[in-house]
């Protein structure tokens, strides 16, 4: 085999490696939009309180994150969520009322009723992997012309 086909069949490798991972990114940002769709649109709501605030550990393993715990009541069943979003400043107070989104299906799949919390997930892979579809194919497909141009 030749350096020449060496190359391009590294290239179409990492090519279609690269779709792989989009592709990856992609079903997971339907998966997570399809679940914020259903809740939002075909979940229950459900006043909720803030009864604790979780701690846990940043990326560099330094204390601490902060996301609420919020209690609430379906058919007399008292059910917790633990908010997806963390922050070192605690975004919410003990004692708090927050509205939840539950499946009325699965009382345990529930999420507090804000934007982030439904939508900034499958808004932030869904972009990304918008952008790495564009540009990396783009670059792709220009260097396969210009290689088969050159050659």
């Amino acid at each position: 085999m030749t350096t020449n086909k060496i190359v391009k069949h590294g290239s179409l490798l990492l090519f279609l490696a690269v779709n792989v991972v989009i592709a990856a990114i992609t079903i997971t940002a339907a998966l997570l939009t399809w679940r914020s769709y259903r809740l939002a649109f075909q979940g229950e709501k459900a006043p909720g309180r803030v009864t604790a605030l979780v701690q846990s550990m940043d990326n560099e393993g330094d204390c601490c994150l902060y996301s609420p715990l919020v209690e609430y009541q379906v058919n007399g069943r008292t059910m917790e969520v633990v908010g997806r979003g963390a922050s070192t400043h605690p975004s919410y107070k003990v004692g708090q009322d927050i509205e939840v989104l539950y499946d009325p299906m699965d009382y345990s799949n529930a999420v507090l009723n804000t934007f982030s919390e439904l939508w900034i997930m499958p808004t932030i892979l869904g972009t990304t992997a918008a952008v790495l579809f564009v540009t990396l194919n783009f670059v792709a497909i220009t260097g396969l012309f210009v290689a088969r141009r050159n050659g």
